[in-house]
């Protein structure tokens, strides 16, 4: 991966094909970036239609989440009048 400088806050990658070792050297730098990579191979291990579903699952809990947060908010405010 390139930065854009070297003072860059941000790795700029490629969608060409890489050799062995230009992956590696990408994957390093996200490493040292702070990427979890297991979480990555994780998700590249299921199928694209299942990374789908999860992310839907993800949307659905975060409304659920946020509706929740609403619902208690609006009692405490009816209560407190």
């Amino acid at each position: 991966m390139e930065r854009d400088n070297k003072n860059a806050q941000s790795i700029v990658g490629s969608a060409e094909p890489l050799t062995r070792e230009e992956t590696q050297k990408r994957l390093q730098e996200l490493k040292a970036w702070g990427v979890d990579l297991t979480l990555v191979q994780a998700s590249l291990s299921r199928t694209p239609t299942e990374r789908a579903e999860r992310m839907i699952d993800l949307l659905k809990l975060t409304r659920e989440l946020r509706r929740a947060y609403l619902e208690a908010q609006r009692q405490k405010n009816s209560h407190n009048k």
